[in-house]
């Protein structure tokens, strides 16, 4: 099958920062997942991440309601019951035992916790965002708002966190901008460190970088646009990103079907 699609066939709804950088890592994954519409079950890690996120969520509205921390042993208890829920629908990679994800849920969600909720100041958490941008609709969601306007990602990892370089290339820094006038975007990265054991690491992403993210992410999110309604989904198979481990249309793509 040729890699040109008819155009009249994208209906291009929105986009968001994931989608953006899906299609730059491999435009075929982006056509699987936003074209064909088939959707690729969590793997462990992925559980893991979810299930803290909506600890932290838990958290951080229990903090603007009443002024006060989540005990650590309650947001660990929100973290294992979504982790464990979020095993349901979860295909596990055979170094992941559903044990391991769980357990992996609550060491973030703890270390978080105990760390970066005390530092928190929230004034709005998962908040919904919508921006125009040469009618192109593009979306998206923070997960924090600070009292004085900083914006907030919490970013889990077992590596390093990137530097303020690297996060300004990310889209989702420009556009969080965009979406809200902050000057600043900050990520707290909670790393499961296997010599440390887990760990916050802030990075602020510094006023300079933000404004040239903020920019250079506005025009992307046009040639992204442009390219998808193009009806080109080449594969590339050049990077890390096409493999089984790391590709759930892997098999798919590299046998050559094409339909759901």
């Amino acid at each position: 099958m040729s890699d040109h699609i008819l155009e009249s066939e994208i209906s291009l709804d929105h986009l968001s920062a994931s989608s953006i950088r899906m299609y730059l890592r491999c435009p075929r994954q982006w056509w699987y997942r936003y074209v064909l519409g088939i959707k690729i079950a969590p793997d462990g890690g992925l559980v893991s991440g979810i299930a803290f996120h909506n600890a932290a969520e838990a958290c951080l509205v229990y903090k603007i309601e009443t002024g006060e921390n989540a005990p650590a042993d309650e947001a660990e208890e929100k973290a294992r019951d979504n982790a464990v829920r979020g095993l349901d629908d979860a295909i596990l990679a055979e170094d992941q035992s559903p044990g391991a994800v769980v357990d992996k849920a609550v060491r973030l969600t703890s270390a978080w916790a105990k760390e970066a909720l005390p530092e928190a100041k929230p004034a709005s958490v998962e908040e919904g965002w919508e921006l125009q941008i040469d009618n192109v609709t593009v979306v998206g969601r923070i997960d924090m708002v600070s009292t004085d306007g900083h914006v907030v990602d919490w970013k889990t990892t077992s590596k390093a966190p990137p530097k303020p370089q690297a996060l300004a290339a990310n889209p989702q820094t420009g556009l969080y901008s965009a979406a809200t006038g902050a000057e600043t975007v900050e990520y707290v990265h909670v790393v499961d460190s296997k010599s440390k054991g887990p760990y916050i690491a802030p990075v602020e992403v510094p006023a300079p970088l933000v404004k040239q993210s903020r920019e250079l992410s506005q025009e992307l999110v046009v040639d992204v646009a442009g390219a998808c309604q193009s009806g080109h989904f080449p594969r590339n198979t050049e990077g890390w990103h096409c493999s089984a481990r790391w590709c759930g249309y892997y098999s798919r793509c590299m046998s050559g079907k094409e339909k759901p």
